[in-house]
């Protein structure tokens, strides 16, 4: 019997150990995370606010993808009591079955 609570004893102390290890490989693991995250932070922080770039969509390729409607401006009129007169954007699936037969 006592062979028994022996065993039993180590297993226990195995399980604990495996335990342990696991949760200490989990915290380092925490840590660099935390580490990278502080660094990326930083970095941020030591940027400017404001980025100067070029647009990625020249004025051509808005007005196809319909985030931009040609001459916009000129239809903007308005005739009588009525909304301004400006074309709608285009619906994607519309501009892709333009595409797809180009």
């Amino acid at each position: 019997m006592a062979d028994d609570g022996k065993s039993t004893l180590e297993e226990l102390e195995g399980k604990i150990e495996s335990v342990f290890e696991k949760t200490k490989g989990a915290l380092h693991h925490a840590a660099e995370k935390a580490n990278e995250f502080v660094h990326l932070a930083m970095t941020a922080e030591a940027l400017p606010d404001t980025v100067e770039c070029e647009p990625i969509l020249d004025e051509e390729d808005r007005v196809k993808m319909g985030l931009e409607w040609p001459h916009a401006k000129e239809q903007t009129e308005t005739v009588g009591d009525e909304s301004p007169n400006v074309s709608p954007p285009v619906e994607y699936d519309e501009l892709f079955k333009r595409n797809s037969a180009s």
